[in-house]
């Protein structure tokens, strides 16, 4: 379940947290700092929350902010200051690009591939990118979306070539590493959309059913039968 928490006081930074996530909820307020940052919204020598009253608006335990804030302070981009509190650092815009690259790859799950060349991120591809997988394709091409830092992201066929585990990781970091953006999806998979807060179901070019995924299987025999012949009809 995902809770969308806002501190208040002055303090603008908003945190998407989700206690079914396989990732670590202290990583999951980091990254989140972090893009805060690099997109603007952040900026240089803005106070952050103290430790406690993060962990109270959030209703963690103190420890789980301390480790966010030590890892943050740890990759340069908050300090502290003893007896006044955290604030964001001052950032150099080429530690900002390359911060920006690294993490937009990494929610695209394209970062092991791209470190992985002789030139990581400097690597020149061939025209058009024809040396690379239809999968590798579409992982690149999220993640200069996911650069551009926008307000509403539409997705069209995006994730058809990959695998579903990989897709299954995508889709989680996109719901935290792009927190409080509109996503829309148009795809023919089911497990790209089921988590959507809303599905629209079309056939031949007409509406036949809109609502969550589990409103659907109820309500929609079109959604049930494709879903049924993607996934075996097990519940997912």
């Amino acid at each position: 379940m995902h809770a969308v928490q806002t501190i208040q006081g002055g303090d603008p930074i908003d945190i998407l947290i989700s206690n079914s996530s396989g990732k670590p909820i202290y990583e999951q307020i980091c990254q989140q700092i972090k893009t805060q940052i690099m997109d603007g919204t952040l900026t240089a020598g803005e106070a952050l929350p103290s430790m406690r009253a993060l962990a109270k608006e959030l209703h963690l335990s103190v420890i789980t902010v301390q480790r966010a804030y030590e890892d943050l302070t740890r990759d340069g981009f908050i300090e502290t200051v003893s007896g006044k509190g955290s604030f964001v650092a001052a950032q150099n815009q080429e530690f900002i690009r390359e911060e920006r690259l690294r993490e937009a790859a990494r929610i695209a799950q394209i970062s092991t591939f791209i470190e992985g060349l002789d030139q990581g991120y400097d690597h020149e591809l061939i025209q058009a990118g024809k040396n690379l997988s239809g999968g590798q394709k579409q992982r690149l091409n999220i993640a200069r979306a996911v650069l551009k830092n926008a307000p509403i992201y539409l997705f069209d066929d995006s994730f058809s070539a990959l695998d579903f585990l990989t897709e299954a990781r995508l889709r989680e970091e996109l719901n935290t590493g792009m927190a409080g953006r509109t996503r829309i999806i148009i795809t023919q998979r089911v497990t790209s959309a089921m988590d959507s807060d809303c599905i629209f179901v079309m056939d031949q070019g007409r509406l036949v059913g809109q609502g969550k995924h589990r409103e659907l299987l109820e309500s929609c025999p079109i959604y049930r039968e494709i879903y049924a012949s993607q996934t075996g009809g097990e519940q997912v």
